[in-house]
């Protein structure tokens, strides 16, 4: 249990060859790829993995069918690159996955755009002004012409423990590990 902590990887970490649950939620986890190489190197029977709420895990609540193909990525490409896992982010892994995952599974890492360094002009300026209502019409007919469809999160998925009110590692004390 590292819910919490502000990792951003488990880089260095020795191989802890019983340990089979992780449950990484709300941490720092901005780059997926390595942080996986390094749970595959340092935890191989790793079985039941939870990385919820960190920058490079897709959003919990799912409101449009974007936010969904990306969750649904997101669990392939995991399944693909720790194929003894049987629980991801509170959800089983289905057979149907794990056989999606091991054909795609390699294709499907999703590169994030690192933030553009602000300048010191722009920090200097003030804040944009909130839309008119013209322009938010505008902007609703856009991205209704745009294909975009939203849907509401009851539609489209289920709802899931998502670790927002973890405690960490608050009450493991030395005994406990």
């Amino acid at each position: 249990m590292l819910d919490k902590n502000g990792l951003a990887s488990l880089a260095g970490l020795p191989v802890l060859a019983s340990v089979s649950t992780l449950s990484f939620n709300n941490n720092e986890v901005d780059d997926m790829a390595a942080f996986l190489d390094s749970v595959a190197a340092s935890i191989p029977s790793l079985a039941f993995l939870s990385l919820m709420r960190n920058p490079a895990s897709p959003p919990m609540v799912q409101l449009s069918e974007e936010d969904v193909a990306a969750g649904e990525r997101h669990r392939l490409y995991v399944v693909f690159r720790l194929p003894k896992l049987a629980f991801l982010d509170a959800a089983p892994v289905s057979a149907a996955e794990r056989t999606e995952a091991a054909a795609k599974g390699r294709y499907l890492v999703t590169k994030r755009a690192a933030a553009a360094p602000s300048s010191p002009a722009a920090a200097a300026s003030s804040p944009p002004a909130p839309p008119t209502e013209d322009e938010e019409a505008a902007s609703a007919a856009e991205a209704g012409s745009s294909g975009r469809t939203m849907k509401a999160f009851l539609g489209v998925g289920k709802s899931t423990y998502d670790g927002k009110h973890s405690e960490g590692n608050r009450f493991i004390v030395n005994d406990d590990l």
